[in-house]
């Protein structure tokens, strides 16, 4: 009987090497520029406990790193968690080129707070129109800002990524050129004043700035 000859997948690659290899993947992806530095955030936190090699990453060395997380860091479990998810991206790659040793990794369960809300006292305080007379550029500028997240619910990124291209008060519309899902948007803005709609301050007032 013939001996099957077995292949060894393992790799001498080093754990840098392994995690430039998979940032590279990632650029192939096109995936956002926000999205790598999660993912470089990630690694360097996990780097500074693992010094061990590539091959060596076992199920019982996210063990003790989630336990490293707890007693040496400052992070809660929900951001736990989050670094969890993110290193398991990176090491599922490294598993699917054979540089490691297949094994799950799970998410541990975290109590989620009830976060802390503006009382209508704030939200008034808010959404109080400054006199333009009075206030400086910073203040006129985020309160139209605010009228504008009000409406929309647009996301940070996107909105301090709007030019002014891409307003058109004549026919009143914003384009989104930087989204999470990477699609352009036309978001209109309407005229009406009431609550929760309130672009049209946002139409209205980007004109005196």
């Amino acid at each position: 009987m013939v001996k099957k000859i077995g292949f060894n997948n393992k790799t001498n690659k080093d754990i840098d090497s392994a995690f430039k290899d998979f940032i590279r993947y990632c650029r192939v992806k096109n995936l956002s520029d926000a999205t790598l530095t999660y993912y470089e955030n990630t690694y360097k936190t996990f780097r500074e406990f693992y010094k061990g090699k590539l091959e060596e990453i076992k199920d019982n060395v996210i063990d003790d790193y989630i336990l490293y997380l707890r007693q040496n860091t400052k992070m809660n479990d929900i951001s736990i968690n989050t670094s969890i998810r993110g290193i398991r991206v990176i090491l599922y790659y490294f598993m699917k080129l054979g540089y490691i040793d297949k094994f799950k990794i799970t998410i541990s369960k975290a109590e989620k707070k009830i976060k802390e809300t503006y009382t209508d006292a704030e939200l008034e305080l808010l959404l109080k129109k400054p006199d333009i007379k009075e206030c400086n550029f910073a203040d006129y500028r985020t309160w139209v800002i605010i009228n504008f997240l009000l409406a929309t619910g647009a996301r940070a990124n996107t909105i301090c990524n709007i030019t002014i291209k891409d307003l058109n008060l004549q026919d009143s519309y914003v384009v989104y050129r930087s989204t999470k899902n990477k699609r352009q948007q036309i978001v209109p803005l309407t005229n009406s004043e009431e609550p929760p709609n309130r672009v049209f301050y946002f139409r209205r007032e980007i004109r005196k700035i």
